[in-house]
């Protein structure tokens, strides 16, 4: 039924109207559908692989990665109104990360390590081991841990 909360034209704020002042969107809602659709599909695939194909982790982990990394460049490199380079250590250039003056290659280990290995990877590993719909279930869990662990190094408010 959320995504039938189409905003007519002329309508004014008040019911509907979500944080900020904008009202939810059918494409707001569609995309977030979607984005639930394919994480499913995510899972039941990476169970599928890692149970009854036995596949490794880093044989699954690897090819996910790789084609997640590719699809943000692409992504990167077709919307963003700058102009995209690749060969140098600005903000604005795919080998960013690199550029020591804002230690952007700090976040990136960190990002790699922490939310790369230590989340998705280990969900990933789970797969083999726990059902899919408990891996799922516990994926609903990460903004609220995401929330706690702001709140703990003193970047967010209370939950």
């Amino acid at each position: 039924l959320m995504m039938l909360d189409i905003k007519e034209e002329g309508s004014e704020g008040g019911e509907g109207e979500g944080e900020g002042g904008h009202e939810p969107t059918f494409w707001g809602d569609f995309v977030a559908f979607l984005g639930a659709v394919f994480m499913a599909a995510y899972l039941l695939v990476g169970e599928k692989l890692r149970t009854k194909e036995s596949w490794s982790l880093w044989t699954y982990v690897q090819p996910v990665t790789a084609i997640s990394t590719l699809s943000c460049w692409l992504y990167s490199w077709l919307l963003d109104e700058e102009e995209l380079r690749f060969f140098c250590l600005e903000h604005n250039c795919v080998l960013g990360c690199f550029s020591p003056k804002d230690h952007a290659l700090y976040y990136s280990i960190y990002l790699g390590l922490f939310a790369g290995i230590g989340g998705h990877a280990s969900l990933n590993y789970l797969l083999k081991y726990i059902p899919t719909a408990t891996v799922g279930t516990a994926l609903l869990m990460e903004p609220v841990i995401g929330s706690l662990i702001g709140y703990a190094v003193g970047v967010q408010g209370i939950p």
